[in-house]
């Protein structure tokens, strides 16, 4: 064992925290060496406090010292070493946490580029499905006209729209237990008790006769006209056309009052 070695102590700026932990385990292992030293020479010194010569006392008590002495300069140097690391976990941490920031804003530089791109492609795809819209409404507008007055024998004529909506489920019935009743019909719970005469078992519906909340209400058809929301200016840049109502008379043109018809603006 070593007692006593040079030490140059690391810096938080310039060096790495895996270089930090190689220095911190040196040093803890020769702490416990000298620890473990130390013990077994204090367990001998009674042996040499009365066998030994006084120079063999005195050699013994050095090396204990010396022993010590080490113990308390590698704590003192882990002291050291753990509040440098400190910072170097710190300074890591902000760098860390500055490139995160800086990945998330180039992320979000991108996603802008792509935003503008995208509502530059809304306006022409929104117009396609007006016009798609249109048709749908005005077919089925004939639809209903025939279907008022069917000729004889004809069949009504039914939308193509599948339906979304959902049936009613009932809440599940509770489960079947077997439950012991005496001979007058008293129930006395799903234990047989010891010593009543006559009991009979039955099975029957535990907990009530279904169990809440195991079903779901039924869900209407929503129509595929009540849920397209399309623009309602042509200009993007103008505030009127994120606007969800109506909030000041301006004149509708034909193809304006039917796109706001269309997703439940104007009835």
């Amino acid at each position: 064992m070593k007692l006593f070695a040079p030490f140059k102590l690391l810096r938080a700026a310039d060096t790495p925290l895996d270089a930090f932990d190689a220095e911190v385990a040196r040093h803890e292992a020769t702490r416990a060496a000298a620890d473990a030293e130390g013990l077994r020479l204090e367990s001998l010194r009674p042996d040499v406090l009365l066998t030994g010569t006084e120079g063999e006392l005195r050699q013994h008590d050095d090396a204990a010292g010396r022993c010590r002495r080490e113990v308390e300069q590698a704590t003192a140097r882990l002291e050291a070493l753990a509040h440098e690391r400190d910072g170097r976990a710190r300074i890591d941490a902000a760098a860390a946490d500055a490139a995160e920031r800086r990945a998330r804003h180039e992320a979000g530089v991108k996603a802008a580029a792509e935003e503008r791109r995208l509502l530059r492609a809304y306006e022409p795809a929104a117009a396609k499905l007006a016009d798609i819209l249109r048709g749908i409404a005005s077919a089925r507008e004939t639809m209903e006209r025939a279907n008022a007055d069917l000729p004889e024998g004809a069949k009504r004529l039914e939308t193509a729209e599948p339906n979304n909506g959902r049936l009613a489920v009932p809440d599940q019935p509770a489960p079947m237990i077997r439950k012991w009743f005496t001979a007058d019909g008293r129930d006395v719970g799903t234990s047989r008790p010891m010593g009543v005469p006559g009991l009979v078992s039955r099975l029957v519906r535990g907990y009530g006769t279904t169990i809440p909340g195991t079903g779901r209400p039924a869900e209407p058809h929503v129509p595929l006209l009540s849920r397209i929301a399309l623009p309602r200016s042509a200009d993007l840049s103008d505030g009127y056309h994120w606007r969800g109502s109506e909030a000041r008379p301006r004149p509708l043109t034909p193809d304006q009052e039917a796109i706001l018809r269309f997703h439940g603006i104007l009835q």
